[in-house]
């Protein structure tokens, strides 16, 4: 615990204002009486203006909802569906889509900032519509859901989506993107979404994303201090990578305007990609023939980008229902 409060303290000295408590499940972790609850006070204490837990809420007290309230908390759930068997399959807990939804439904009482995510995975794609109906029927906004990234448990073939929910749910099918001159000067000369971010494990361990294991840029432990770390060469090289370094992305004019995930990437393709370098796979644009929906971006066995177009009939199919899913999302 006093070295957690003690990387909280610093990672706000060094500028950090938003901090997210997640795991495995945080409401597990425990020093004593103590728990995440007690870190993220300490964290408002300390003077961080966004302070967030993600967790699977099924064991969040009553006790708990007075106490998240009280400190001004945010919280996030993992829901799958609406369907309580396909839900509890994928946590491998029996009734924890019950328990979780009860707990919903008290933070909402409670008036808690709430955001509700879904995972998108073979077990769940086909509930996906009632899904999302269940969760504004909650109360919360619904959102599309995450399609699974291929990286730790997410790297199996077998729980990935079929091809029609990866489309019509994760694939990028026309530039649903603006351009405001502060996120085209920031995404010139920095990454769209690692700049400014540090994951920090119970290893000590510094990730630049959570989804970015294999990618450590320090430990606190060995360093001595975060300031180490932060100011080390592996971190800056990540933080100022922009899609200039990007195979393909680097020929596209919308570079510096468009999202851009690099540990979705790298765990495209079968392990070929590299980290900095590996085309974005959600993206239909070929910017060397100025269109769009007619394949993806991969990579051969040699580490070469090529245009797949595979999944041509199913993106018609999709762009001709007019699908609402079918921008992937947050971009």
């Amino acid at each position: 615990m006093e070295e957690w409060k003690k990387l909280i303290q610093e990672s706000f000295d060094l500028g950090a204002r938003r901090c997210q408590f997640i795991g495995g499940e945080p409401f597990v972790y425990h020093d004593g009486p103590r728990r995440v609850i007690d870190l993220a006070e300490h964290a408002k204490n300390v003077g961080y203006e966004f302070v967030e837990i993600f967790t699977n809420a099924t064991l969040i007290t009553p006790a708990d909802l007075v106490k998240i309230k009280e400190l001004g908390l945010h919280i996030a759930v993992s829901l799958y569906s609406a369907d309580p068997q396909v839900h509890d399959s994928i946590t491998h807990l029996p009734r924890s889509q019950e328990r979780t939804t009860t707990v919903l439904k008290r933070l909402k009482e409670a008036g808690i900032p709430t955001r509700v995510e879904s995972v998108l995975m073979e077990q769940n794609q086909q509930t996906v519509p009632q899904t999302m109906i269940f969760i504004e029927e909650i109360g919360f906004e619904p959102h599309s859901p995450d399609v699974l990234r291929p990286k730790g448990r997410g790297d199996n073939s077998q729980i990935q989506p079929d091809d029609e929910y990866l489309v019509k749910y994760g694939l990028m099918l026309g530039p649903n993107f603006s351009a405001p001159k502060e996120v085209f000067e920031r995404y010139h000369g920095s990454h769209s979404c690692l700049a400014g971010k540090i994951t920090i494990t119970d290893r000590g361990n510094v990730l630049p994303c959570i989804f970015s294991r294999d990618q450590i840029t320090g430990n606190v432990t060995e360093s001595g201090s975060l300031k180490a770390v932060i100011e080390g060469e592996k971190l800056a090289d990540v933080w100022k990578t922009t899609k200039d370094n990007v195979l393909v992305c680097q020929d596209c004019e919308y570079r510096y305007v468009c999202f851009d995930c690099r540990p979705l990437s790298q765990g495209t393709n079968n392990g070929n990609g590299k980290y900095k370098t590996a085309p974005y796979p959600r993206c239909t644009y070929n910017p060397y023939e100025g269109e769009w929906s007619v394949g993806v971006w991969k990579l051969d066995e040699n580490g070469q980008s090529y245009y797949d177009e595979t999944l041509k009939s199913i993106i018609e199919k999709v762009r001709a229902e007019g699908s609402a899913g079918n921008q992937a999302k947050g971009h």
